[in-house]
């Protein structure tokens, strides 16, 4: 009975681990076909993924196409109705990678240009979306004033490829310039005409600035004056002579227009209005007696030469006429004024107050 009791315990011992095994195949053969499940999704799935191409004009085409997980970033673009060769596009992802980690590929066309910069121009290729990219590419830095052209967030395209930076210093200038003195005239008729006196000297003035200058590759773009000191100039004043009572008048002979001044005040002595007609009246008989030679001669022979009496002075009046209408203290008949002062006062008792005998072309 002890034996049969034993035999059957084996017995149950082996059904026991029969089960078991079988447990573990079951759970071998769910995790097999779980594994290769998911194997199986990621041989057979497809994802899409947007392919986007910027062309050399800056414009943009994008198309979506489905891949495998394995599959590269150029097997995924040959999939695309794009044109886009490795030597004239760039690409934002490594070519040969896998696409299983992105849903777009960005491509570009490379873009030749070149970057002008402290006097170098550097030539480049670039498929980059701004020019501060192309920069960077090129290890060029800017300093804070730099600027520019074209502006550094402009897209790059390949009508704007050619870049130039422009290196900003700025300094100050200190100038300064003489500010002329300006000479003012004054009549004075207590001064003899053709005379005339300084009152007071000139003196020149300047004008001293300093500006903050701005230059862009060393040249000047823009000047602004942040100082200025400035010292006036003094004025000359001279005066000069009105009265041709005084002295010898200064009138070179041929110059009868020169005597319209002596001419004016010699009738206004004579108690005449000094209009037009009148002065031009006596400055054409000082042409015809003198030609404007306050010291001339009678040139001809007649009477008065041969009686000692030859006309003389500017209206080539005679001695003894002179006298009798000369004014008092002008007693020179070969000073111009005294000699009009007479001749104006003879003629004047002799035609009128309107001097009808001069400027008749003949003596008077």
């Amino acid at each position: 009975m002890e034996k049969d009791i034993k035999d059957n315990s084996k017995a149950v011992n082996r059904t026991a681990l029969t089960v078991q095994q079988k447990c573990i195949i079951f759970l071998g053969a769910v995790l097999l076909f779980t594994v290769g499940g998911m194997l199986a999704y990621q041989i057979f799935r497809q994802d899409p993924v947007t392919v986007t191409v910027r062309n050399a004009q800056g414009q943009y085409n994008s198309e979506v196409v489905t891949s495998h997980p394995n599959e590269t970033v150029k097997q995924v673009i040959a999939k695309t109705g794009f044109e886009v060769d490795d030597q004239n596009y760039v690409s934002d992802k490594v070519r040969h990678a896998k696409i299983s980690d992105t849903e777009t590929v960005n491509l570009a066309e490379k873009i030749e240009g070149t970057i002008t910069v402290d006097g170098q121009v550097i030539s480049y290729s670039s498929g980059s979306n701004t020019v501060q990219d192309v920069l960077n590419e090129n290890n060029i830095s800017l300093a804070p004033v730099d600027t520019t052209d074209p502006a550094l967030d402009t897209p790059l395209t390949q009508d704007n490829a050619n870049i130039t930076v422009y290196r900003i210093t700025s300094g100050t200038e200190t100038h300064t310039e003489a500010l002329p003195y300006a000479t003012q005239q004054q009549n004075n008729d207590q001064l003899a005409i053709g005379t005339q006196n300084v009152v007071q000297q000139g003196q020149d003035g300047s004008r001293t600035w300093t500006d903050d200058v701005t230059y862009a590759n060393g040249v000047e773009t823009s000047r602004t004056t942040v100082s200025e000191q400035r010292t006036e100039p003094v004025d000359e004043i001279i005066d000069i002579g009105t009265d041709v009572s005084q002295g010898t008048p200064q009138v070179a002979a041929g110059d009868i227009e020169g005597w319209r001044p002596y001419v004016i005040a010699a009738l206004q002595a004579n108690g005449l209005e000094a209009t037009e007609s009148r002065v031009t009246k006596v400055l054409s008989q000082i042409k015809t007696e003198s030609n404007g030679n306050q010291e001339a001669q009678q040139g001809i022979i007649d009477i008065n030469s041969l009686t000692g009496n030859a006309a003389q002075g500017l209206m080539q009046t005679i001695p003894s006429t002179f006298n009798a209408y000369k004014f008092d203290g002008h007693d020179d008949i070969l000073n111009g004024y005294d000699n009009l002062l007479a001749a104006i006062n003879y003629a004047k008792t002799v035609y009128g107050e309107d001097l009808n005998g001069l400027g008749e072309g003949h003596g008077y």
